[in-house]
């Protein structure tokens, strides 16, 4: 299972302004404080944490968010930005974490029951193949310990110009087209009952303004790996 474009259309972005073209408003989002309050809401970050990032991007967040933990790795669909990364990285003296490239799916180059956090921001929404998802959430599942947390945004509510529903997956259709889309997520229990699927419980979310963002309004969730 591979698109092409989808691949290609995330490499497009990294080879140009990759700040602004991938994260977009890039100095908003490191200012935002609501990245860490509900992020990592409940979360101990006392620095003694193993994270992974998943659609790391230029690494911004392993950046922003260094000294709250002991290591945080990175994973993207996009081997040109994971480049970008090492660069900026050096030029924020943060030392070169695991960086893994991803087929978007899956994480299958990681070990079970490695972090303590898997955690992604501005990712999530722009993942239009519910397939996919639900495959991610497994290896989610998977490689984070016992008692792990899961954490992520999402974008929330109608309204978005270039979305499809919740339930929409990649079709040949749309690789042939060359179509990319961002997913609607209308109602918590639509992720909430994926999650559960995939072995995830304590199930919780907080809704709020976005930043920066065509979507609305944003989501957040937070779930267990129980012991």
């Amino acid at each position: 299972m591979e698109y092409k474009h989808t691949v290609n259309f995330w490499n497009t972005l990294a080879s140009g302004n990759y700040r602004e073209g991938l994260v977009g408003h890039y100095n908003a989002h490191m200012e935002d404080p609501n990245e860490e309050k509900y992020l990592f809401r409940n979360i101990p970050l006392d620095g003694s944490l193993l994270a992974l990032e998943f659609g790391c991007g230029p690494g911004r967040n392993m950046i922003k968010f260094k000294d709250k933990f002991s290591r945080i790795d990175g994973a993207d669909i996009s081997s040109v930005i994971l480049e970008k990364a090492l660069i900026d990285l050096a030029e924020a003296n943060v030392s070169v974490p695991n960086l893994y490239h991803t087929n978007g799916y899956s994480l299958d180059m990681i070990n079970d029951n490695i972090y303590d956090v898997v955690f992604s921001i501005i990712c999530m929404q722009h993942i239009g193949s519910r397939d996919w998802r639900l495959s991610l959430y497994k290896h989610f599942h998977r490689i984070l310990k016992n008692d792990g947390t899961l954490t992520f945004q999402t974008g929330f509510g109608p309204g978005h110009p270039i979305s499809v529903d919740y339930y929409h997956n990649y079709t040949e259709e749309d690789e042939k087209n060359g179509k990319h889309f961002d997913v609607r997520t209308e109602h918590p229990s639509q992720v909430i009952d994926d999650l559960t699927a995939s072995g995830f419980t304590n199930i919780t979310y907080e809704i709020t303004n976005p930043c920066r963002d065509q979507h609305p309004l944003w989501i957040w969730f937070q779930a267990k790996k129980e012991q």
